[in-house]
């Protein structure tokens, strides 16, 4: 996972890799196997591993107290040779004002924000159509379970 220099910084804030704790549908036709996520400088790191039929999909980043959210399409996957699964990278740079974020690129949250956010991740399969989710964060039961798996930080 990277940290980079905010982690280095402030070790007792660096994110912790969410790891996932629900059970997969057996219809499905993607599901995400893991997540990493980090910040540094200004700019907010995640790559997401997904088995199956990837398409595209959204994060969705909310503050916990509901003042403001941002969703991020994800673009098609990139297929990983040695992992024999597909990769979904996305960098979003931090910009100054709400009015300057451009939707998969940039991001008004910065590093110290990550204790009071929340996250939702859809995943879809390559004719775009949902097929896995996942919530993770500082207080993800707020976003609404629904079929979503929770995701939970490893200590």
């Amino acid at each position: 996972m990277m940290f980079g220099l905010f982690g280095m910084l402030f070790p007792e804030c660096a994110p912790s890799l969410p790891a996932d704790t629900g059970d997969s549908g057996t219809e499905q036709t993607v599901w995400l196997v893991n997540m990493s996520l980090g910040c540094e400088v200004g700019t907010w790191f995640y790559e997401l591993e997904a088995w199956g039929d990837a398409g595209g999909g959204t994060i969705e980043i909310f503050h916990m107290d509901g003042s403001y959210s941002e969703a991020h399409p994800l673009q098609f996957p990139e297929w990983s040779d040695d992992r024999q699964s597909w990769l979904y990278n996305i960098e979003l740079d931090r910009v100054g004002q709400q009015s300057d974020v451009v939707l998969g690129e940039s991001t008004n949250f910065n590093c110290l924000d990550f204790e009071e956010l929340n996250w939702h991740i859809a995943l879809e399969d390559s004719q775009g159509d949902e097929q896995d989710c996942a919530v993770f964060g500082v207080s993800p039961e707020t976003l609404g379970l629904d079929h979503c798996s929770l995701w939970t930080s490893e200590e």
